[in-house]
């Protein structure tokens, strides 16, 4: 069973070549980007490919009020926010954080997209979306309006097809270029992109190693986190991928200090490739994820010829960041003087 998607995306997003000699590695492997950052402009990212189906199930589900939660930043939220007003629903957003003083970044464009926001510390957050946003569903029935709660980064058995779907793009891409790809690699958050892209190798029975570097959380978690929605997945749509997959591939080593803060060498790595190609990383996922693989082929742990990186954007979080740059370039000044 194929759930129906609403037809958000457009032409597929270019894959494209890297030369590593460029971001200073040496190395035999071939790089290519999958421009998963191009899928639009202020909806630019891996989100819009899995709420093309997550906002189907809403609008077969007669919903008026979105409820969805995620960080300061969360390039989830920005996007469900400005689909909603798109697509005629309401929207609340659930923020982990304080509300600061100036909204920049993806935050600011929830605002100008009128999303009601409520903002939380930790413990209420978690309090909140483990109880799946009771009040709030309750808060809104009262108003005679039907909530949809869609959990973080829109990763669940649901939004797994929009990279299910994904997964038969990138192998046609590459197979019009002339090459098998040997390794997918992705960021890992909430775990939705890159579970999905393991489902749809099981589906097409050729599947590829896909390796998930993670920016929070560890290796166990993420492993448990792809058994569940694996699960939740094969129950809904009567498929019966293994829970378990040798191609499921997880490092948790380049966390750094934690979500959302990049090292030095991560935002060394974001400037090297806006230079050499123009492509933007932000510092929370894709910077981080593309640090840590262009390490690994650094230090020889990557054998695979031909390795696709899956760009999932983040150019709001990274323009949300200036402070933290500014700390870098002044870092580098002192270094070399």
């Amino acid at each position: 069973m194929h759930p129906a998607q609403l037809p958000l995306l457009g032409s597929p997003t270019p894959l494209q070549s890297i030369e590593t000699s460029k971001l200073g590695v040496g190395s035999e492997s071939r790089l290519w980007i999958k421009r998963d950052d191009l899928t639009g402009t202020a909806l630019s990212g891996n989100k819009l490919r899995k709420m093309a189906y997550v906002l189907s199930d809403a609008k077969a589900c007669k919903a008026d009020v979105l409820i969805t939660c995620g960080d300061l930043q969360s390039n989830h939220c920005r996007a469900t926010a400005i689909l909603a007003r798109q697509l005629g629903f309401e929207v609340h957003l659930v923020l982990h954080g304080r509300k600061p003083q100036v909204s920049q970044g993806n935050l600011m464009l929830e605002h100008l997209a009128g999303a009601a926001i409520s903002y939380c510390n930790w413990r209420d957050y978690r309090a909140l979306r483990d109880s799946g946003f009771a009040e709030l569903v309750s808060h809104y029935a009262r108003e005679n309006k039907k909530a949809y709660v869609i959990p973080t980064g829109a990763s669940n058995e649901i939004g797994l097809w929009g990279y299910v779907s994904a997964y038969t793009e990138i192998l046609g891409q590459c197979e019009e270029k002339g090459f098998k790809p040997d390794l997918l690699v992705c960021a890992t958050g909430s775990g939705g992109t890159h579970a999905g892209l393991v489902v749809g190798g099981a589906l097409a029975e050729q599947g590829v190693p896909v390796l998930g570097i993670a920016v929070c959380d560890n290796e166990a978690y993420f492993r448990q986190r792809y058994s569940e929605d694996v699960t939740a997945f094969n129950q809904r749509y009567g498929y019966e991928v293994q829970g378990s997959s040798s191609n499921f591939l997880i490092n948790d080593t380049f966390i750094g200090e934690g979500y959302g803060k990049a090292s030095p060498d991560v935002w060394q790595v974001i400037c090297r490739l806006a230079q050499a190609e123009g492509i933007f990383l932000d510092p929370v996922y894709t910077g981080k994820a593309f640090s840590g693989l262009l390490k690994l082929l650094e230090e020889g742990a990557i054998s695979a010829k031909n390795i696709v990186f899956i760009h999932t954007g983040g150019l709001f979080g990274l323009l949300a960041q200036s402070e933290q740059y500014a700390r870098y370039v002044n870092l580098r000044a002192q270094a070399s003087s």
